[in-house]
């Protein structure tokens, strides 16, 4: 119990230092009641999620702190703005949806989380136009699962649960690739006016 409760004020902190380091402190109190349940749901996790060694998301760790990757994330696409990035993207809903729901066992979890997390990195990266022209190859590629995405609904409503781990490794390898799919497209789908 009380190793959870360390982990949650550890993480509590990063977050906390993240957000104060480049907005006012208004802004991170209104984040907070979006962010609490992340952290508390973060401290579930048990093993290597939590390992204090530094996170390279390119690289695919996957067994490194979630949190400690979102902030990677921010960090290595220059968004000083995350204010911005949750009221376009949805970043933290997104993020905390995949915690709450993630199937199957804690490192099958941590994998789909990381993945996620590093999918959405990329399709931000490409959406603030640090790619150029990319920009629209990473909209064409995607509008199969656009189409999909569409029928079937929002992005609070993509079902983490059915990627649960369960069976051979090309199976769940392909199992990931389809939810990272519907993860990255749903940032398209919300910022479709910039095409």
């Amino acid at each position: 119990m009380s190793s959870s409760i360390n982990i949650l004020i550890s993480c509590s902190i990063r977050f906390l230092q993240t957000f104060i380091s480049v907005k006012p402190i208004f802004d991170v109190v209104i984040a907070i009641p979006v962010l609490i349940p992340a952290l508390i749901s973060l401290a579930k996790f048990k093993g290597g999620v939590f390992e204090d060694e530094d996170v390279n998301c390119q690289a695919g760790c996957i067994r490194n702190n979630s949190v400690s990757c979102l902030g990677s994330i921010l960090e290595k696409c220059n968004i000083t703005d995350q204010n911005s990035v949750v009221r376009k993207f949805k970043f933290i809903e997104l993020f905390t949806c995949l915690i709450r729901t993630g199937g199957g066992g804690k490192e099958h979890n941590c994998d789909v989380i990381t993945s996620a997390l590093m999918n959405m990195r990329q399709v931000i990266y490409q959406l603030q136009g640090k790619y150029g022209h990319q920009t629209l190859a990473c909209y064409e590629q995607y509008k199969q699962v656009k189409e999909q995405y569409e029928e079937e609904g929002t992005v609070e409503e993509i079902d983490v649960q059915s990627f649960s781990g369960r069976g051979s490794f090309d199976y769940t390898f392909a199992q990931a690739e389809d939810a990272n799919g519907q993860i990255a497209h749903c940032f398209i789908h919300r910022s479709n006016q910039r095409y």
